[in-house]
């Protein structure tokens, strides 16, 4: 987890008489010494603006290092006095940690090229079981009132499709740039589809089945006991769902052709 390396410190001499009084002192007969001062101020930063903001910071005239060098202590990394025990201040600093990762781990899911996001173990895991999960879905289909028609289709063609479409989504979480096998896969889905004679919603209810069965398998995997855990799971759902319209719509597309 992200600690003092997420944290950098600004600070600069500060003079503690701004000049009017010091001259008006000076004018009275008083004498005054080195009236100067250091202050600092942390600054929470992410890995893709830390360099642009110590940059400015400088240009400003502050001297800036990072956190973990110095010795000037943030209140969130020590114990004050005898009232907060130790394991509270770490479960603090944890709970502090959590919630800049959550954000931002949300700030990456929203950009173009989304890489390094909490919810990546989940699909790690999915993608480990995905003969467990086509079984799941398999079973699903067969019993459901929804897709009757697939009773009719030869299992063997069914699994090795779900288990493609399991990979692709894989390969298509790591990296946005199988847009293109997503949409030749899941459109040649839709062609096959209408071919055998399958009417279109019960070929979308047959996504939206697994979709489902990949959602149920992620969630139940352990239990979610932090607001960490119950992120991922939610940013993972968030995912799939992006991933799932791209497929129907492919699939309605390759239909219709």
């Amino acid at each position: 987890m992200p600690k003092l390396d997420r944290w950098i410190i600004a600070s600069r001499e500060v003079d503690i008489l701004d000049k009017d009084t010091d001259h008006a002192l000076r004018d009275m007969g008083a004498l005054t010494a080195g009236g100067w001062n250091i202050v600092h101020q942390h600054v929470l930063v992410t890995y893709e603006n830390k360099e642009k903001i110590e940059r400015y910071m400088a240009s400003r005239g502050y001297n800036v290092r990072p956190a973990s060098d110095t010795s000037f202590f943030h209140p969130d990394h020590y114990v004050q006095g005898h009232e907060m025990e130790t394991e509270a201040a770490e479960l603090n600093l944890q709970l502090k940690e959590e919630q800049y990762a959550m954000l931002d781990s949300f700030r990456k899911l929203h950009s173009d090229f989304p890489e390094g996001l909490l919810s990546d173990d989940i699909v790690d895991t999915v993608c480990d079981n995905a003969e467990k999960i086509a079984k799941f879905w398999f079973e699903d289909v067969y019993q459901n009132e929804t897709t009757t028609e697939y009773r009719e289709m030869q299992a063997d063609i069914l699994l090795e499709t779900v288990t493609k479409s399991l990979t692709l989504f894989g390969q298509w979480m790591r990296s946005h740039d199988t847009n293109a096998q997503v949409a030749e896969f899941y459109t040649q889905v839709g062609r096959d589809r209408r071919q055998a004679g399958l009417e279109l919603h019960e070929v979308l209810s047959a996504v939206t089945l697994l979709r489902k069965q990949i959602f149920v398998f992620a969630a139940t995997q352990g239990l979610q006991q932090h607001s960490l855990d119950i992120y991922k799971v939610l940013e993972f759902n968030r995912r799939l769902v992006i991933y799932f319209d791209k497929a129907l719509y492919h699939i309605t597309k390759g239909y219709g052709c």
